[in-house]
């Protein structure tokens, strides 16, 4: 072999050799975010649950608000 092809070799298994070393770490950052994407959705889904929750007491009490308003007068 000649000094080119064996640089050319060695340059050949260095890319091949990082490259399946980086392959899972990249695979297990995906995992990762797809994860963080799904707690981030499950956060704001309860968020939106209790806002509508809040909502509906805030009327509940404005309801008997009014109905005991009108009661007094």
């Amino acid at each position: 072999m000649t000094r080119f092809s064996v640089q050319k070799e060695e340059n050949y298994l260095d890319n091949n050799t990082s490259h399946e070393a980086i392959q899972p770490a990249r695979e297990e950052e995906k995992e990762e975010e797809e994860e963080k994407e799904e707690e981030e959705e499950k956060e704001e889904e309860e968020k939106e649950k209790e806002e509508k929750e809040e909502e509906e007491e805030e009327e509940e009490e404005e309801e008997e608000g009014w109905v005991y308003d009108l009661s007094v007068n």
